[in-house]
């Protein structure tokens, strides 16, 4: 499979913990503690690729704040996530949500015994300067498409409409819709979406790899 690695920053990424460093998780759940030490209480549960901007590090541990466990930073260790390898983020996130009309698909793939399981996540936005605005909280759109290719041959297939804002570094898909998006209801807990900064391309979306091409059956 052909992989085209996300161009989200720019510069040498530093060998020292700097103001806005970046790191993400490189397992699911991951305890996220209140202080530096595995017999610190825990607070959440981090799940895979998750993206955390970093204040400090200590002893093995980074201490870092995301938006979507709230305000008060947690502890990480380093033996679960790592340095974002490009360093600072230097473009914003939704320059990886192509611009209208022009969606690529990001898909996950995996064979169960009944047959091929697809999900496929695209991204659009009806603002003509989506791209190029970098308000914070940027309107755009998301389609997650889920089928299933049988071994008899027969799919099943449907599609769920999302609404969401794009933030710094990551997407939050904060409505639902499930009748074409004719009207959408409001999530009662957002997905948050972030670009691969690992080995692969690709995004996490609630812990999941999809990858930014869709995959041959020579990948199986």
């Amino acid at each position: 499979m052909k992989k085209t690695f996300l161009c989200l920053t720019i510069g040498i990424a530093s060998l020292s913990i700097a103001a806005d460093d970046y790191i993400y998780l490189t397992k699911n759940n991951v305890n996220l503690r209140e202080a530096p030490s595995t017999s610190a209480p825990v607070v959440e549960k981090g799940k895979l690729g998750t993206i955390f901007v970093v204040e400090e590090m200590k002893d093995g541990w980074y201490k870092g704040i995301n938006a979507q466990y709230g305000d008060n930073p947690v502890w990480i260790s380093s033996s679960v996530s790592e340095k974002c390898h490009e360093g600072i983020l230097a473009v914003p996130a939704w320059s990886y949500v192509n611009m209208p009309g022009a969606t690529i698909p990001y898909v996950s793939a995996e064979r169960s015994s009944g047959g091929e399981v697809h999900n496929t996540w695209n991204f659009t936005s009806s603002n003509p300067n989506f791209w190029n605005d970098e308000k914070p909280g940027a309107a755009f759109d998301a389609i997650l498409n889920n089928s299933v290719i049988y071994k008899n041959g027969s799919i099943r297939a449907y599609e769920t409409f999302y609404k969401g804002e794009a933030y710094a570094y990551y997407l939050k898909l904060t409505e639902e819709s499930n009748d074409g998006g004719e009207s959408y209801t409001k999530l009662e807990s957002p997905i948050y979406v972030y670009p691969s900064w690992g080995g692969e391309s690709g995004i996490y979306v609630d812990g999941v790899h999809f990858y930014d091409d869709v995959m041959g059956d020579e990948e199986w």
